[in-house]
């Protein structure tokens, strides 16, 4: 533990909104509870709530550490059955040469209608919806494929055209037919 605080890492919570965002577990509660690590999810560190330390093999004296968000597994199975979810791609008049890639458990009219707030000066249309059972897992992947193409680290906006979009997710999810 000592020797994680000379490096620079801090092995104490860190509060935020009351919660505890930062919190010492076992590797066999990591696993039982289900939680992702920050390489499994492709985000990082920063993001992690949970830390699990273990000794490393191949260094004796010393420690790893393994990062976790708190999402469960579980939340990736819940409403799996076919056509539950959506893929979709969005415009905006306003956004020339954007198109938004999102997933949505409800339906992509509805998702683009809660886009439009104060700060945005004219509605999303809806340019296509892919419907799948897994909408958070296909939409990942198709911004890690996209995200040369990215207007921002921490936003679903990328710089293509719709039908790069389109062919993006027929590609990513395997559906040669689109």
């Amino acid at each position: 533990m000592e020797a994680l605080s000379s490096q620079g890492f801090d092995p104490e919570p860190r509060v935020f909104k009351h919660k505890l965002t930062r919190e010492f577990i076992t590797l066999e509660d990591a696993d039982r509870e289900g939680f992702i690590t920050t390489r499994e999810e492709g985000v990082s560190i920063s993001k992690a709530r949970y830390f699990a330390m273990y000794p490393d093999p191949d260094r004796p004296g010393r420690s790893l550490v393994r990062a976790y968000t708190g999402r469960r597994r579980a939340s990736f199975f819940k409403n799996r059955e076919e056509g539950t979810q959506i893929v979709y791609v969005l415009t905006n008049p306003s956004m020339t040469g954007q198109v938004k890639i999102g997933y949505t458990k409800n339906n992509a009219e509805d998702r683009a209608k809660s886009l439009y707030t104060t700060g945005v000066s004219t509605p999303f249309q809806v340019a296509y919806e892919y419907v799948c059972v897994d909408g958070m897992g296909l939409e990942q992947q198709i911004h890690k494929v996209l995200d040369e193409f990215r207007v921002s680290d921490s936003r679903e906006f990328f710089y293509v055209s719709v039908g790069k979009a389109i062919d993006t997710i027929l590609e990513v999810a395997g559906d040669k037919n689109g």
